[in-house]
């Protein structure tokens, strides 16, 4: 190969390379304007101080109510444990009983859920003062999980009361 080729062999695969990194941008470009990540110069996109302040709260008000979710998790189970337990030693021969099992589950159970409850309707509280503000309407995985414990903590208890 002579040197004029090996020019136009690297200006050829020069140019096939400007051309590869131009269609990643347009994709890049494409993708983050789909996902509401890009349209900006900046890394962030336009973002004030305001919008950054209502997301850090919004992050708060998600991470409290999961603590809530584990606390009211090990309520409803420890509850539903022990009120089942309970039941299976009361129905074995010659055991006698005295603690109230079947008091201390009901009890568990029921503060797990009432305060899941109180905390998911604190949480929809907050959201609609934040949204209010401005914030954008999200789903959120965590009021979800929220109250599909509430009516798992009324189920356990039902299955409690009822000796299921």
């Amino acid at each position: 190969m002579t040197e004029s080729n090996k020019g136009s062999a690297q200006s050829a695969s020069g140019a096939t390379h400007e051309q590869l990194r131009a269609k990643i941008d347009r994709l890049e470009d494409a993708l983050s304007a789909r996902l509401g990540l890009g349209g900006n110069d900046t890394a962030f996109g336009s973002v004030d101080a305001t919008t950054l302040a209502l997301e850090r709260t919004l992050l708060a008000a998600e991470r409290t109510l999961q603590a809530w979710i584990r606390t009211a998790l090990s309520l409803i189970s420890f509850g539903f444990t022990i009120g089942k337990l309970g039941q299976v030693v009361f129905t074995m021969p010659g055991m006698p009983r005295h603690i109230g099992t079947d008091s201390l589950g009901y009890l568990l159970v029921t503060l797990g859920t009432l305060s899941l409850a109180v905390a998911a309707v604190q949480h929809w509280f907050t959201m609609r003062k934040l949204r209010a503000r401005g914030l954008p309407r999200e789903l959120s995985l965590a009021f979800g999980v929220a109250i599909l414990l509430v009516l798992l903590g009324a189920f356990a208890f039902s299955a409690l009361v009822m000796k299921l």
